[in-house]
């Protein structure tokens, strides 16, 4: 996703994710095309159950594209079905 902050000057981005961990933590993030991990998108999970997880309201930065990344640490583990940007308009 290429942002662009005029075509999207009163809208709110969050990230969500569907995932579960079948051991430890698993998180979601989105890092832009330097492979710069935008802090306050990781959203995670430890419940063995899939969960919808969502970030807080991010700020992204104009010019720069993003993509959603999934992983674990270590011996943790689990599955990952989606991660897509939700934009709210007000």
């Amino acid at each position: 996703f290429l942002y662009t902050a005029t075509k999207w000057a009163s809208a709110t981005f969050f990230l969500e994710a569907f995932l579960r961990a079948t051991t430890g933590t698993v998180y979601a993030a989105l890092v832009d095309a330097d492979g710069v991990q935008l802090a306050a998108s990781v959203v995670s999970t430890t419940a063995t159950a899939f969960q919808r997880v969502r970030s807080p309201a991010l700020t992204l930065t104009t010019g720069k594209t993003y993509r959603a990344v999934f992983g674990k640490a270590g011996a943790d583990a689990g599955e990952f079905v989606s991660a897509k940007l939700v934009v709210e308009l007000t």
